[in-house]
């Protein structure tokens, strides 16, 4: 059912489903990328002119599979309709390295889905891949994913997906992080489809002071902005001031509260703020030689590691080695003195 992915793009559209690309008329500049790639279920039909046609991939999170499963329509535009169907759909597990493929509801409709519609290619993140995102959490951060009780964003997902698979990536539609502080009235819809929904900064902000479950999207951008001083990452509508020491410890309204509450000791009472939050087939995706902070290991740091655990296991035998000979010296010694 699932195969491993072969894709290199030379450059890359990045759509997000916010409402910043209403009335942009990004529709055309979004077309002319050798690839496209959009996330879950946003809708195409009705909103070409803003966001484009075509689309090479679509990164869906797992628990999107469920909404999916129930909306004949949206499944006619991902997989059927000819100008809007995607040719391959990629699937991370947001907050679970590895899958139970005997029990896990998700996975019984992807495999279903892979059946149904055999012109779209099926594609799940590997268990390492997804550990990989996580540590990458950890590593900008100082936390855990498990530990700061959030889901990795589909978001998120998408960004790793895009830097090791495409030369160069244009985001379009993600504010940075200090949009919703410099613009606090802003009423951008969430969802560029769902323009009577959720506001963008309204929910963006209630998730970040959250220390119980959901995403942590100011966070997030604010590691999105530190990749875009060293990798080909570029933002559009809005685009982002990148000016700043992106090197500085992260100092994102999550980040500052969960210190907060480690010091006070408190991580495992209630919320702080106000609001709420609501083993799989490798994907082999095309690496890349990035630095520790965003990239895999490189050839040299596994070769190390190989060689250390040599010497460790050469070392372990050769004092078990010399303990056996001093133990049986002892021995001789002891029988001849009691000769």
């Amino acid at each position: 059912m699932f195969q491993k992915l072969h894709l290199h793009c030379k450059s890359c559209a990045v759509v997000s489903s916010s409402g910043q690309l209403l009335n942009k008329s990004a529709g055309a500049e979004i077309d002319s990328y050798p690839c496209v790639i959009r996330m879950n279920s946003a809708p195409i039909t009705g909103y070409q002119a803003d966001v484009g046609t075509r689309t090479t991939a679509r990164v869906m999170g797992h628990v999107n599979l469920l909404k999916l499963n129930q909306s004949q329509a949206d499944q006619h535009q991902i997989f059927v309709n000819r100008s809007t169907r995607t040719q391959r759909l990629i699937i991370p597990w947001l907050f679970n390295t590895r899958v139970d493929k005997r029990k896990d509801k998700h996975y019984a409709i992807a495999k279903n889905f892979s059946k149904t519609y055999t012109n779209t290619e099926f594609y799940m993140l590997s268990s390492s891949k997804i550990a990989f995102a996580e540590n990458l959490f950890q590593t900008n951060t100082g936390i855990s994913r498990k530990d700061a009780k959030t889901w990795l964003s589909t978001g998120w997902m998408t960004l790793i997906f895009a830097l090791d698979t495409c030369d160069r990536t244009d985001v379009f539609g993600l504010v940075h992080d200090k949009f919703c502080k410099e613009n606090p009235n802003n009423t951008t819809p969430y969802h560029y489809y769902e323009v009577n929904g959720k506001k963008e900064c309204e929910y963006y902000m209630q998730s970040e002071t959250h220390l119980t479950s959901g995403h942590v999207f100011v966070t997030e951008k604010a590691i999105f902005a530190r990749w875009a001083r060293k990798f080909n990452l570029n933002f559009r509508y809005p685009t982002w001031n990148l000016t700043r020491n992106e090197s500085a410890p992260l100092d994102t309204p999550f980040v500052k509260i969960y210190k907060e509450a480690q010091h006070n000791k408190s991580l495992h009472g209630n919320k702080v703020g106000g609001g709420a939050r609501g083993r799989s087939h490798v994907l082999n995706l095309r690496s890349k030689k990035m630095p520790p902070i965003i990239g895999p290991k490189t050839k040299e740091d596994t070769e190390k590691e190989k060689y250390q655990r040599f010497t460790h296991a050469v070392m372990f035998i050769v004092a078990i080695f010399l303990s056996l000979v001093v133990f049986l010296l002892l021995f001789l010694l002891v029988s001849i003195l009691t000769i």
